[in-house]
């Protein structure tokens, strides 16, 4: 922009810099999040002994809704937010809580199936585990794409549509992403990741991320 030496470039410029810099903050939020509930998972997969309660088909699956596909496109998206000094701890604020949430919840909703039906076994676990980090995490990306405008929401659904159908549909659910699906599961995920969103939107809160 500044090859032709017009300095009526220069508020292009800024505005290019404030996109990069806010859209690199938001991306890392999103991928951090994931780390840290990973990482809590196995850290209370080895103190209870306890299988790990997502299999890596699933956590693909959970990272592309999630993750993969609405960080690209929020990569992409332009963004006026002021450049804000601080980038690191504002990403650890909201990112660590967010993931610890996430992660304990995911736990939580393995071992409240296992209770509540006995005889599903591990894959009642990965279920119920799954919907509650689909939930959870999709409801991180709301926060994280605030405030949200229609092509923000118009993403949002896509992704929540592409979660439900994946849920809903035998031969996905079942063969490629080895859940088994039931009422009673979807109902304990979706509470259980329900009071997860709430707590990551109180996380969101308390942190104060600057809206993108």
């Amino acid at each position: 922009m500044l090859l032709d030496s017009r300095f009526a470039h220069l508020p292009d410029v800024v505005a290019e810099g404030r996109r990069v810099i806010a859209n690199i903050e938001r991306a890392a939020n999103l991928f951090l999040v994931k780390n840290v509930y990973s990482l809590v998972l196995a850290l209370v997969v080895l103190a209870s002994g306890i299988a790990y309660p997502l299999a890596p088909i699933q956590l693909t699956m959970i990272s592309t809704v999630t993750i993969g596909v609405p960080g690209f496109v929020l990569a992409l998206a332009p963004n006026r937010r002021r450049y804000v000094p601080g980038f690191l701890g504002r990403v650890l604020r909201l990112a660590v809580p967010t993931g610890v949430v996430i992660g304990l919840a995911a736990f939580g909703g393995d071992l409240a199936i296992r209770s509540l039906d006995p005889a599903g076994g591990r894959v009642a676990g990965q279920t119920v585990a799954t919907v509650v980090v689909l939930v959870a995490s999709l409801w991180t990306l709301s926060l994280l794409a605030r405030p949200l405008t229609g092509w923000k929401v118009a993403l949002l659904a896509g992704m929540a549509t592409t979660a439900a159908v994946i849920l809903a549909v035998p031969v996905l659910a079942t063969d490629v992403f080895l859940l088994d699906v039931t009422p009673q599961r979807l109902f304990v995920g979706a509470v259980v990741g329900a009071v997860a969103a709430a707590l990551v939107e109180l996380v969101g809160r308390i942190s104060r991320p600057t809206a993108a």
